[in-house]
């Protein structure tokens, strides 16, 4: 869908699909990395270790963290079941972790901000850069 709405109106863009816990993309290839909602399934520790690595100096990782809430489920009621499935698999991380680790692997924190969803579904929103 990002590729078909932007892939020829942003001049550079080049959308990578690929799985990562098993993709290597070339070290210090990439300005901007946009991983919304998915550390919830992938050990983060790793995962930021590559994203510091594949990030320029200077370069930007955007972050979306599903937080917990007392009155809603983990993974939203939907038509499609199969994301049901998620359900099993989903380890919510928490934002103190989250820019602990992000830390530790050269990621320096620009902006950080929780957006509550009218559902009541809380995300925090996070913006690093690689130093």
């Amino acid at each position: 869908m990002l590729r078909q709405r932007y892939e020829g109106c942003v001049s550079g863009l080049e959308v990578v699909e690929a799985d990562l816990e098993m993709c290597t993309l070339e070290n210090q290839a990439y300005s901007l990395i946009y991983a919304g909602l998915v550390f919830e399934y992938i050990e983060p520790r790793k995962l930021l270790q590559n994203i510091s690595t594949w990030l320029s100096v200077g370069g930007i990782m955007i972050s979306i963290l599903q937080l917990p809430s007392k009155h809603l489920t983990q993974v939203s009621e939907t038509p499609y079941t199969s994301l049901k499935a998620l359900e099993s698999i989903m380890k919510l991380v928490s934002p103190k972790q989250f820019k602990s680790i992000a830390y530790d692997t050269g990621l320096q924190e620009m902006e950080a901000r929780t957006v509550t969803l009218e559902s009541g579904k809380p995300f925090f929103i996070g913006t690093y850069t690689r130093v």
